[in-house]
């Protein structure tokens, strides 16, 4: 937005009045509205240099609750100049907003970078990789060996790359002869169990030539397993083969299971490997079936003790036995979950599938029925199986006026109003989340209603959430940019309530929402998909921050969900599935031959993140199908069987 907005008051207060919500802006008193255009004229004056202005404004705006974010980025802004008097007076004045942690790192880093250790120690309160290091460094610089290398050595014993401020701290280490050859060996075994055979080349340069050359041994076996039976120096039964050799089989269980169990059942007698290492082999063997949908994979988890399972590995099992239709396996994997775990909806939903398929029908009625009284996905496909009504009860947050009112007077609530209603919602995030976490749970359920109010729909639902409340589903599935839902779900010949559901497990509604991955807005585009359906639309755009834009971020995300479901032959199960692992990946968990029934395949799918996406999204489909007083399409109607047939086209 700063770039947009010139340093005149006349047209700031334009541009606020359009970017703002117009009941908002009428809401405001007068004075409230210059000081916010004041504020946003006073930080452009900031970025671009103008600190005659910056300084005249700042007297105007000393009881503007905004106030210390300016004086804070004014600070960032000239770091190298400031006194630590000035900085350590920003730190005790004002203790509770959430960018004094920040000014104190980005303080601590240059104190390190500087040298100036004593102050450092004195600053320090916690903090992560980069501030251990410099930690440990400062200790080290003030006379504290012992307590330096002891963090040094916490620092050491990691699988990844540690930040660039450790280096002097293990240089110095190393000089001291403190990194022995079996920490390097620990590490490097780390490091080869992340896959960073970069890194271990790297560590290695340490070690002497037989060790060197046994790592880059170790190197070429991760990236190609099958040296394992071709290399001469791999031949003798020694514990550094063996720990070479379990690596590599559990990676090429991981890309080529097939490989991985000829080559394991070959080489097994010939090494007397640890229980823990053949266990692991076992376990990586299984679990890579299991995602394939192997039915071998049940032989392979039934060889295993079971103390090497994880819970995930037995509800694996249960899938692999429910994808090929083996209700006994299937039930005596269920009975081996721990109690908590079989009696949950899910598993007791699949317990009432398994009793229907075995003939026990009055068993699978009872269960069904329990199952249908919950509010979601399983409860919903409990109740299609039964012929029940959905449970969609509606219960609005009920909160005092007199709390709302007291909530809203908190500074931290104004700072957080006045940040949200100024578009500088990173900021605005920090200030509710600082003072959300410190709240019960009635204060919560105030808050995710004060948020509702000033339609800030991504925070009041998962402020809600934090309560653990679920039963307001006004606030829950949030009908925020209806107009544009609603034309270009008309324009695509898509359900408008699918793309609502979609957009709310993408973004929780938050139209600035980006993700770890670089997905941007309501419909977490990636940049490169964006580009790509704007090229076909004959779209313009003029870079990746257009895609935060609402009606941009819409119309391109509904013409993919077009292109996916078209793909997959109006399949809303693979389609909702597509729109978040690739189209690719979908097509290559379609079962080899016949048809699955959807929930068996939704429940197999390999990705945890796109089991959990598509059960989400069917749900809030039905919920949004409600608030829009659409008729509500039953899950059994939505899911249909999954077969072959839907992978030839083209996207």
């Amino acid at each position: 937005m700063s770039r947009r907005l010139a340093p005149h008051i006349p047209l700031l207060a334009l541009l606020l009045c359009l970017l703002m919500p117009a009941q908002a802006v009428a809401a405001d008193e007068e004075a409230g509205h210059q000081q916010r255009v004041l504020f946003l004229e006073t930080k452009k004056a900031l970025e671009r240099g103008d600190d005659a202005l910056f300084q005249r404004n700042l007297a105007q705006l000393r009881d503007y609750p905004l106030y210390p974010y300016l004086l804070y980025w004014r600070m960032r802004r000239d770091l190298g100049t400031q006194s630590s008097d000035t900085i350590e007076a920003f730190l005790t004045g004002y203790p509770s907003l959430p960018i004094t942690p920040l000014l104190r790192t980005a303080w601590l880093r240059h104190l390190a970078q500087e040298g100036r250790w004593e102050e450092f120690l004195r600053l320090y309160r916690h903090g992560g990789a980069e501030m251990q290091c410099y930690l440990h460094t400062a200790q080290l610089h003030s006379g504290k060996p012992e307590l330096a290398w002891a963090g040094a050595k916490r620092l050491w014993l990691v699988g990844h790359s540690q930040d660039a401020a450790c280096d002097e701290l293990f240089q110095a280490w190393r000089e001291a002869g403190g990194i022995s050859r079996e920490l390097y060996w620990q590490r490097i075994e780390l490091v080869m169990a992340r896959g960073n055979s970069g890194l271990a080349r790297h560590l290695a340069r340490h070690l002497d030539k037989e060790d060197q050359a046994r790592i880059t041994l170790w190197r070429r076996v991760y990236h190609d397993p099958t040296l394992i039976e071709r290399h001469e120096q791999l031949q003798p039964d020694s514990a550094e083969n063996r720990r070479i050799i379990h690596h590599g089989l559990t990676r090429l269980a991981r890309t080529e299971p097939e490989q991985a169990i000829t080559l394991w059942r070959k080489i097994q007698p010939r090494y007397q490997f640890s229980a823990e290492q053949s266990d692991a082999i076992g376990v990586a063997i299984a679990r890579q079936l299991a995602y394939n949908g192997d039915p071998r994979a049940l032989l392979w988890f039934a060889q295993l003790p079971p103390p090497v399972l994880e819970q995930e590995d037995r509800a694996w099992a249960a899938r692999v036995a429910l994808r090929n239709s083996n209700w006994k396996a299937a039930i005596s994997w269920l009975d081996a979950m721990p109690v908590t775990e079989r009696l949950s909806t899910p598993w007791q939903y699949w317990r009432a599938r398994i009793s229907a398929a075995l003939g026990d029908e009055q068993q699978a009625e009872h269960l069904y029925f329990s199952v249908s009284r919950d509010r979601g996905y399983y409860g919903f496909l409990a109740a299609d199986q039964i012929n029940a009504g959905y449970n969609l009860e509606h219960t609005p947050v009920e909160v005092d006026d007199t709390a709302l009112q007291a909530l809203k007077e908190r500074p931290e609530m104004v700072r957080a109003h006045e940040l949200y209603m100024l578009l500088l919602t990173t900021d605005a995030r920090r200030e509710w989340g600082r003072a959300v976490a410190g709240m019960g749970r009635e204060q919560r359920l105030v808050a995710g209603k004060l948020a509702d109010e000033w339609r800030w729909y991504d925070t009041a639902l998962l402020t809600l959430a934090k309560a653990n409340y679920f039963s307001d589903l006004d606030i829950r599935f949030p009908l925020a940019h209806s107009e544009s839902v609603t034309r270009e779900a008309q324009s695509r010949q898509l359900n408008p309530a699918w793309v609502y559901a979609v957009a709310r497990q993408e973004s929780a509604m938050s139209p600035d929402a980006r993700s770890p991955a670089g997905a941007l807005g309501l419909m977490q585009l990636m940049p490169t998909t964006g580009k790509a359906v704007a090229k076909a639309l004959n779209y313009p755009i003029g870079g990746n921050e257009q895609l935060l834009e609402p009606d941009t971020n819409i119309h391109l995300g509904t013409y993919y969900l077009r292109q996916v479901l078209d793909r997959f032959d109006n399949n809303a199960v693979l389609a909702t599935a597509a729109y978040n692992a690739g189209p690719h990946r979908v097509s290559g968990w379609f079962p080899e031959q016949g048809v699955i029934d959807a929930d068996i395949w939704v429940e197999s799918m390999p990705f945890h993140e796109t089991r959990l996406y598509v059960r989400r999204v069917m749900a809030y489909t039905v919920f949004y199908e409600q608030r829009l007083d659409n008729t509500i399409t039953r899950l059994n109607q939505r899911m249909a069987p999954i077969g072959r047939r839907a992978t030839d086209k083209p996207l």
